[in-house]
């Protein structure tokens, strides 16, 4: 295996990373298999995606508290990362959300995540698409589990 230094020279200077995402965007559409719109397969309910966000490991600068973060909408039964948006400073992964699904096909899928995303405007953008939702709030989030 090439050492850690070559890797970042390689994709740090050799490879134009807007290139490179499309790439492997390209790649992982071919490969990933939804059924279309209107099959069987496809009803609703049929097709998990969840979004789930973290931290990159090791980009927390010392004495600092926050380091690179990114939702991601995924497909857990084939194992595919749809997409992966970084989470901008001032932003948390409610707003980020909004964006992922903007760009997401939740058309019969159930989009799942935790307590974060139970967002009224989410869970309408989600219906207005065609998906349902289920959001996971444990009693740890006392307000809202109690709410529900």
């Amino acid at each position: 295996m090439p050492h850690a230094t070559t890797w970042n020279r390689v994709f740090g200077a050799a490879v134009d990373p807007q290139q490179f995402a499309a790439v492997v965007a390209d790649f992982l559409t071919a490969a990933t298999t939804l059924p279309p719109r209107g099959t069987r397969k496809r009803r609703r309910g049929m097709i998990a995606l969840c979004l789930d966000g973290k931290t990159l490991r090791g980009t927390i600068p010392a004495g600092m508290t926050r380091g690179v973060h990114l939702l991601a909408a995924y497909l857990p039964d084939q194992g595919i990362v749809l997409i992966e948006v970084l989470v901008e400073g001032k932003e948390n992964e409610i707003v980020t959300a909004r964006t992922v699904l903007s760009l997401v096909d939740v058309q019969g899928c159930v989009v799942t995540g935790d307590a974060m995303f139970a967002q009224r405007e989410l869970s309408q953008q989600i219906r207005r698409k065609g998906g349902d939702y289920l959001w996971c709030v444990k009693e740890n989030q006392e307000t809202l589990y109690d709410e529900i």
